[in-house]
């Protein structure tokens, strides 16, 4: 009864409900995988990653194996900003499905995180190789070049190519005009950069056009969206640095 619960909810969309009566499965039966997989799924989708966390090791206790339980052990610690443990669980599930382009997109990210570039850039070469025009792929390994200020022509393609597949996605749009910023091209980036913040960027989108304005010579402007980011999120203390000193 509670499994069947927990699938009507899922279907629903009801994440909590789904969430409750998967957990009662488990409770009475932890040998049935289905279920530790539906907690996972419902907790990813409410955001509560650290949860996710606790329930998913629970899980492989009973079930090391498993791909989707490593798999989404290893989301749950990246979500939480705990990249250097998502690498064990990210590692196992790519030794199960060595093509998932959605283990091997998570694991690059968590490798750049935690300054395994190398590494990083080796998993997103690979996955373009499976899926050459995977747009998430080309989006991610062309942030993760920008970051670090490396083969900014080789980004700007990959962006592009992103773009022109999603051109409304405000972390693509914010990606490509972060390679233009990196290339000194200020007025490109703000053109961009402005469209990712009206589609509603994260905090780090709106510290970009922060960055754009003090670069462009407006630093009223710059300072405006600074202290945006920073409403957005009080606990980035570099960006409290960066408003108080007036300039990046």
């Amino acid at each position: 009864m509670h499994w069947l619960l927990g699938v009507i909810a899922s279907e629903d969309k009801n994440n909590e409900g789904a969430f409750k009566e998967f957990a009662n499965v488990v409770k009475i039966n932890p040998k049935i995988v289905e279920a530790w997989r539906g907690i996972g799924v419902a907790l990813y989708e409410i955001g509560n990653f650290e949860e996710l966390i606790k329930w998913m090791k629970d899980g492989l206790k009973n079930f090391p194996d498993d791909f989707f339980l490593n798999f989404l052990l290893g989301l749950g610690y990246h979500r939480f900003d705990q990249n250097k443990e998502a690498v064990q669980p990210l590692e196992k599930a790519l030794s199960i499905e060595p093509q998932n382009i959605d283990v091997i997109s998570t694991l690059a990210l968590v490798y750049d995180a935690i300054g395994e570039a190398a590494k990083s850039d080796s998993l997103h070469e690979l996955g373009l190789k499976i899926s050459p025009n995977n747009h998430l792929l080309l989006n991610n390994y062309s942030y993760t070049l920008a970051e670090r200020g490396e083969r900014l022509e080789l980004a700007l393609e990959m962006a592009k190519k992103a773009i022109e597949q999603e051109p409304d996605n405000p972390s693509y749009l914010d990606t490509i005009g972060w390679v233009y910023f990196k290339l000194g091209n200020y007025e490109k980036a703000r053109e961009y950069i402005s469209k990712a913040v009206e589609k509603g960027g994260s905090p780090v989108v709106v510290e970009h056009l922060g960055d754009v304005y003090f670069k462009l010579g407006d630093k009223e402007k710059a300072l405006e969206f600074w202290k945006k980011a920073f409403e957005k999120n009080p606990s980035n203390e570099k960006l409290k640095e960066k408003i108080k000193r007036g300039q990046i």
